[in-house]
């Protein structure tokens, strides 16, 4: 560690042999002051005109004595020190937002829950986003911020993330139509088409077959089947929400209906 105070009595005077530059590390600059000296010596015979060699040492001192401490220290003393920490930080960052780095996927996720939990949405979000890099097909998290934006009332982007969700597997889709969160969403004079599009913000495009081109029967039917199947658990979640259908007897049914 470098002391500002000495690199200024070093300066003066004995830094006219560039002392106080070999001191701070600065090898070059000391020579050249030492140089400076015998090359003033060497053309001044007796009379004293080598002393020009003592004026920029004597500056040197005045600024060592005037810097400020932090200044001091940043410019001599934390430059490998700053370097270790600016590689270290961008090898932390780096980790942190690994593909497949568990630890800190389900950190940032419980992050994001306890900034749910304590209403501070836009955190929140930021953390189940961080999250969704590492595990960007987490039907949780796609559903985790579909409820982060439908309370903050951005219907697009929560609309967007409960496509998301079940695209990647969402089973639970009740909670869909009976969770808190989405009560916003709901009240959405688009939702209702959502639902009819199985969850699709827009009709899945299909590719027409090429002209005679025979169609298979099981090829028909599978889609209008899983429709079917769609929209009667939809209804079974409509009457239980409005008290019809007890939790047990829900249940029953949609065990029924999945057991077709």
């Amino acid at each position: 560690m470098k002391k500002k105070i000495v690199a200024a009595v070093l300066a003066f005077p004995f830094g006219v042999i560039g002392l106080h530059r070999f001191y701070l590390g600065q090898r070059f600059l000391g020579i050249l002051y030492l140089a400076t000296l015998i090359f003033g010596i060497s053309i001044s015979e007796w009379e004293p005109n080598f002393l020009f060699a003592f004026i920029i040492p004597f500056i040197d001192a005045i600024l060592f004595y005037v810097m400020p401490r932090n200044e001091f220290d940043a410019k001599y003393n934390a430059e490998g020190k700053s370097t270790s920490y600016s590689r270290k930080s961008k090898k932390k960052r780096y980790d942190f937002r690994r593909p497949n780095d568990s630890d800190n996927f389900h950190l940032l996720k419980k992050s994001g829950i306890q900034h749910f939990r304590n209403f501070d949405y836009e955190n929140a979000i930021e953390d189940f986003l961080d999250a969704l890099e590492i595990h960007p097909t987490s039907a949780a998290l796609h559903f985790n911020l579909a409820c982060c934006y439908s309370i903050i009332q951005d219907d697009k982007r929560a609309f967007f993330h409960i496509e998301e969700a079940v695209i990647n597997g969402f089973k639970d889709l009740d909670k869909i139509h009976t969770h808190d969160a989405l009560a916003y969403l709901r009240s959405s004079k688009e939702f209702d088409d959502f639902i009819d599009r199985g969850y699709r913000s827009k009709p899945i495009y299909v590719a027409p077959e090429p002209y005679g081109a025979p169609i298979e029967e099981e090829e028909m039917m599978a889609p209008q089947v899983a429709d079917e199947l769609l929209q009667q658990i939809i209804k079974l979640g409509e009457l239980k929400e409005k008290g019809i259908l007890t939790e047990e007897e829900y249940i029953i049914q949609k065990k029924r209906i999945l057991d077709q």
